[in-house]
């Protein structure tokens, strides 16, 4: 028996009020990479994908790399325990193009609501942990004295989807994963790990459906 957590889920879904618009990407998921904790660590890349949470398909894609200069200088805090992570050997790569092109905070917000006005305002908006990406990102709006790209009753957690998919439906993580192609993966760069949640977080919800159907 599936609880009634999942059947609450799909129903508010199949019963969204732009569902049925052209745009179908009804979700999007936002992953930060940071030098700080929350709730105002300095953000150094933004990566933000659409997706049908129904298929899986991935929608348009927003990448912006931020200058942590500008960061800190609007507000954000640097953490020692982030700074110690991001000088690990493994992570050097993933720093390095993190480091590529960046432009001020407050520019990346700014694109990044044109981007979200252009295909859906106030997407039901997932990230990585109650407490971290969406929390970070508006923390960095309200800083820049901007309006924030969701509102807070669309906010989704992927690790409590996680959980669910796990403990209600025993699913194995590698189930969890089997949507989504590693090749050519870059793991801490900010929009592959956000394709790579929305694909886990659709996966979960096509096995609920499935079972409750």
């Amino acid at each position: 028996m599936i609880e009634s957590v999942f059947e609450r889920a799909l129903i508010a879904a199949d019963e969204h009020p732009h569902i049925q618009g052209t745009f179908h990407y009804q979700h999007a998921m936002l992953d930060l990479e940071t030098m700080g904790l929350p709730p105002k660590g300095a953000i150094i890349s933004i990566g933000l994908c659409y997706f049908d949470i129904r298929t899986g398909e991935i929608g348009p894609t927003f990448e912006r790399n931020i200058d942590l200069d500008s960061s800190v200088k609007d507000g954000m805090t640097i953490t020692q325990s982030c700074v110690e992570f991001w000088e690990q050997s493994d992570n050097q790569v993933a720093l390095l193009t993190l480091k590529q092109d960046p432009v001020r905070l407050e520019v990346a917000l700014m694109e990044l609501i044109d981007f979200v006005t252009e295909h859906k305002k106030h997407p039901q908006l997932w990230g990585n942990g109650s407490n971290f990406d969406n929390v970070i990102l508006e923390q960095a709006f309200k800083l820049c004295d901007l309006h924030f790209i969701s509102h807070f009753r669309n906010w989704r957690d992927m690790r409590t989807w996680v959980m669910l998919g796990s403990d209600v439906l025993g699913m194995k993580k590698a189930e969890m994963r089997a949507d989504f192609n590693d090749e050519g993966f870059r793991k801490h760069v900010a929009i592959d790990d956000a394709i790579k949640q929305a694909k886990i977080v659709s996966t979960i919800w096509q096995e609920a459906k499935r079972r409750i159907s």
